[in-house]
């Protein structure tokens, strides 16, 4: 035996041994055997003793080869990888279906949520999320510059898309699949768009996962898929990728992407909290909200805003109409790209220089 194979011997023998239930019902199963042997071998007769005798060593044989020989080759087994030619999305979405504990997902877009098979990966969703499983889905920000990276790369393989686009079309599928949950199994689905270059993608169901890497000039979906276990030190190396950038500052919600939480200030003793929806240029927000149009209609002296609860800089309002034409169809190009709606007027929101 290798020395890695016996180390994994070791591991699952103490596995086994910081485990009480499966001692006790091993011990059980021992002492009741070997309680049927002793019965069958010191009693004479072939009727009750015989059958007893064979019972207990069916038994016994049955115990070890359960209690003791499967935990120790299913544990030695977690350090293989198997490999699969590409990820088969019917087949994922089969796993998912099945999962009770974890459902992770990290990747730049993905096509299961843009395929014939989407609307049975969403099944299995839901039949997770039934079982009380915990369902995260990390995609690339469609606003970050690792877009343009990935834009890259795939246009090496002639490659003619637009990532950002494909991104989008990812969140029209999980917004409305969050929207209809009910309030338990909301709060056991998240969705979050990551702002870093990640290279390696993940599919998670449970304790088994599909992971690979983004290659160059084509969709890593389309390559090879190598199946590990969560717990192998492949498993653990892509886990606690997929928790530092799940926390990581930069990365945000689904609900934060879609809509800017603002505070409109009129003067020291009016303000109110709004969440509108908002495309970025420039690195300035624009948001379309009705009430920030009639604020601004009202012209009170010192209308300003400030953005996500921080009251240390505020902006400046700016509306953005058909009159400044350039700009404007720039914005709703944006915003059509991020809502599927189009907007006739945009509130440019530009910080108060310090």
């Amino acid at each position: 035996m290798r020395p890695l194979q016996l180390a994994r011997f070791v591991r699952a023998a103490r596995w086994m041994v910081r485990r009480p239930g499966w001692l006790l019902v091993t011990g059980l199963g021992l002492a009741t055997a070997l309680a049927l042997l002793f019965y069958g071998a010191s009693s004479t007769g072939d009727g009750v003793p015989n059958a007893a005798l064979n019972l207990g060593t069916s038994m016994l044989g049955a115990l070890i080869t359960v209690a003791v020989i499967g935990p120790i080759i299913r544990y030695v087994q977690e350090g293989t990888v198997r490999e699969h030619g590409r990820l088969d999305y019917t087949w994922f979405s089969d796993q998912v279906a099945d999962a009770t504990q974890h459902v992770q997902i990290l990747t730049t877009f993905s096509n299961v949520l843009d395929h014939p098979a989407t609307d049975r990966f969403l099944r299995g969703l839901r039949f997770a999320l039934n079982r009380e499983a915990q369902v995260r889905i990390l995609l690339l920000n469609p606003n970050s510059l690792a877009v343009d990276v990935r834009q890259q790369e795939l246009a090496g393989g002639h490659m003619r898309l637009s990532v950002q686009r494909e991104i989008m079309r990812n969140l029209r599928r999980l917004i409305p699949f969050a929207a209809e949950l009910g309030e338990r199994d909301r709060q056991r689905f998240e969705v979050r768009l990551y702002d870093a270059s990640a290279s390696i993608t993940l599919y998670r169901w449970d304790d088994r996962a599909l992971v690979s890497f983004l290659p160059i000039g084509r969709f890593s979906e389309f390559g090879a898929q190598l199946e590990v276990t969560m717990r192998s030190p492949l498993g653990e190396f892509i886990e606690q990728r997929f928790e530092e950038l799940w926390d990581d500052r930069a990365t945000i919600t689904m609900a934060d992407f879609l809509h800017l939480g603002l505070t409109l200030v009129e003067d020291q003793h009016n303000a109110r909290q709004l969440h509108a929806r908002y495309v970025e240029h420039d690195q300035i927000c624009y948001v379309v909200h009705s009430e920030v149009l009639a604020a601004m209609a009202r012209r009170p002296p010192s209308l300003r805003a400030f953005l996500r609860g921080d009251s240390s800089v505020l902006h400046d309002l700016v509306i953005v109409d058909s009159q400044d034409p350039e700009l404007h169809e720039a914005l709703d190009t944006a915003f059509v790209e991020k809502y599927d709606v189009h907007a006739h007027a945009f509130i440019g929101l530009r910080p108060v220089p310090a």
